[in-house]
């Protein structure tokens, strides 16, 4: 009898701290860190679905490094912290509250992982964990121009992008990602032309939209960030995607596949991100933009109007190819 009761005891003590073990689990969770699936960084795994990724790679082996790489700002939803942190991003938290221009914001955040996507598609350090950028050695500045609801209602005013552009150029910017949506009502086609003339020296890789709409220019235009045109500005589409605008306005269409990190799901208060494979036409941009930086770092002097060019040509075959425009580039 004494056996069974000691028995007894001890499973009782056993559960008893096994529920307490659980509660603590519950706890860290609500409070941890994000949690990553497929945290494996192999270039040539990651080529699978990425080709683009070695492409790159095999161009700056033909491109001296005659200067570094330009700076980079991705206006968008802004930059998860975390996740950045665990690509071996070094980032300083005074300076990304100065580019939160969401009011009331405290720090640097990304409510909708989108901007998040593609400022790791171009920065990811090559740390042995996660995904490798496409030009990790690059400056790239997160620029949170609103959160997930305005983008949503479209209620991001011009005037936030106006600012977005001044501290992109005081940080001393020569390219630009701006993907975008939903803003139709609140950015007037004059004043995004005269934004684009007033920093004519800064290219902007535009996306072309996810609305399966067919553009043109006119006052009728639905895309205001792609019906305006100029030297500085190119517009770019995703060939394999059916829903990205078309049209007349667009200047360079290029596969989207990429992989790129997602949320995907949630434990306790810490999301969960997985590596996915994604088509949109937002991934074009980062390409065109990342082909963009490796011209300027061998042709520095080079106007955007010029740098647009060689991506244009680059683009020729059905694909943003690097080696064709690095070539362009060292054409004496």
């Amino acid at each position: 009898m004494r056996l069974w009761r000691l028995i007894w005891i001890s499973v009782a003590a056993g559960a008893s701290l096994l529920g307490i073990l659980f509660a603590l689990r519950g706890l860290v969770v609500s409070q941890r860190m994000p949690l990553f699936v497929e945290p494996v960084e192999d270039e040539k795994s990651l080529a699978a679905g990425d080709p683009f990724l070695l492409r790159m790679r095999e161009a700056e082996k033909l491109a001296p490094a005659s200067s570094p790489y330009p700076t980079i700002a991705v206006i968008d939803s802004g930059l998860d912290l975390e996740l950045a942190v665990r690509e071996g991003v070094a980032l300083a938290e005074a300076e990304l509250r100065s580019f939160n221009l969401v009011p009331g914001a405290s720090r640097m955040e990304d409510d909708l992982s989108h901007g998040t996507g593609l400022f790791l598609r171009l920065a990811a350090r090559k740390n042995g964990w996660g995904t490798v950028g496409l030009v990790p050695d690059a400056t790239v500045l997160p620029l949170r121009l609103g959160s997930g609801p305005e983008f949503e209602s479209g209620g991001v005013p011009f005037e936030r992008l106006d600012r977005a552009f001044a501290l992109a150029a005081g940080a001393g910017t020569k390219i630009v990602s701006l993907s975008v949506s939903n803003v139709r009502r609140y950015w007037p086609e004059a004043g995004m032309a005269a934004l684009l003339r007033r920093h004519a020296g800064i290219l902007v890789v535009a996306a072309a939209g996810n609305d399966a709409w067919k553009l043109d220019y006119g006052d009728d235009c639905a895309y205001v960030p792609v019906c305006v045109s100029a030297p500085n500005l190119l517009k770019v589409g995703a060939k394999d995607f059916p829903r990205s605008n078309r049209g007349a306005p667009i200047e360079l269409w290029a596969l989207s596949r990429s992989l790129q990190w997602r949320k995907c799901g949630n434990e306790g208060k810490a999301p969960i991100y997985c590596l996915r494979e994604v088509t949109s036409t937002s991934v074009v941009v980062p390409k065109a933009v990342a082909l963009a930086a490796l011209v300027i770092r061998l042709k520095p002097r080079w106007p955007p109007e010029r740098i647009k060019k060689v991506l244009i040509q680059a683009s020729a075959g059905g694909d943003l190819d690097p080696l064709t425009a690095v070539r362009a580039a060292l054409i004496p």
